[in-house]
């Protein structure tokens, strides 16, 4: 019992994140995918992936799996399952014989970040491509978060330090970048197409997120972020107000239309 509330919670207080997040880059992934012209079943993905991060673990596996983020441009390159499963030998083979650790001692940054710089080329691309026109600033404002992420963890543990001279908000908008870049995209997104309500119901989930430390907050904890939860709620606040004068107006217009067909048909 104390290894089930003691240790054990401190565990999932680890694991339960990264296990989120990982489950949500599925679905982003997978849905990257069919912008493409690949449809997948999400729900095979993740029992696959639940699959694959239970055996993982018997073997001393720390990290679950995940539909990989590199999956567009992969498939610009023509490559199919035979891809897949000599990445699969390829990984087995060097994780077990210790080549990784030596190819990483080897091949310097450089060489491997132009291949990072394609994955993020094809993801903005897909991204843009599969959208309308008119959502192009919710695409821009949801990379925001992944920018400010980049900013904060380039320069690891001085991070608060570099930043704070740029802007004291790059930190926190880039502590959960990924649950924080969904709840703005939505949010723009249903403020664009005047869906008020929606977008308020996103506010709201960006207010809990923000209280539990999903989002703006260097960990998990109970108000964890009160001042960016706090601004979520009044912004759902407003956008509320903002679906109710919208409904008026529809009203109001439905009844002038109504009486000038009324006079007309006079």
């Amino acid at each position: 019992m104390t290894y089930l509330f003691g240790a054990l919670i401190g565990l999932l207080a680890i694991i339960l994140p990264i296990t989120l997040y990982n489950a949500i880059e599925t679905m982003n992934n997978v849905d990257a995918m069919a912008a493409e012209g690949d449809s997948y079943d999400i729900r095979e993905c993740q029992a696959v992936d639940g699959v694959g991060t239970m055996l993982g673990s018997i073997f001393g596996g720390l990290f679950p799996t995940t539909v990989y983020i590199a999956s567009v441009g992969s498939k610009w390159m023509g490559a199919g399952r035979g891809y897949s499963i000599l990445n699969a030998l390829v990984f087995g083979i060097t994780a077990m014989t210790g080549i990784i650790a030596a190819l990483a001692a080897i091949i310097p940054l450089a060489a491997v970040a132009p291949i990072l710089v394609f994955v993020g080329i094809s993801m903005v691309a897909t991204a843009f491509g599969s959208n309308e026109k008119k959502y192009f600033p919710a695409v821009a404002i949801a990379m925001l978060p992944y920018f400010a992420n980049y900013v904060m963890t380039r320069f690891n543990k001085s991070a608060g330090e570099v930043v704070s001279g740029i802007s004291e908000g790059i930190v926190p908008l880039g502590q959960g970048a990924m649950f924080t870049a969904i709840v703005l995209g939505a949010i723009t997104v249903y403020i664009i197409d005047q869906n008020y309500r929606r977008a308020s119901y996103f506010a709201l989930i960006g207010a809990f997120l923000s209280f539990v430390g999903f989002m703006h907050a260097p960990k998990l904890a109970l108000n964890a972020a009160p001042d960016f939860a706090i601004g979520y709620v009044l912004v759902a606040v407003f956008l509320v107000y903002c679906s109710y004068q919208r409904a008026s107006s529809m009203v109001t217009n439905a009844d002038n239309t109504i009486t000038v067909n009324r006079k007309v048909a006079s």
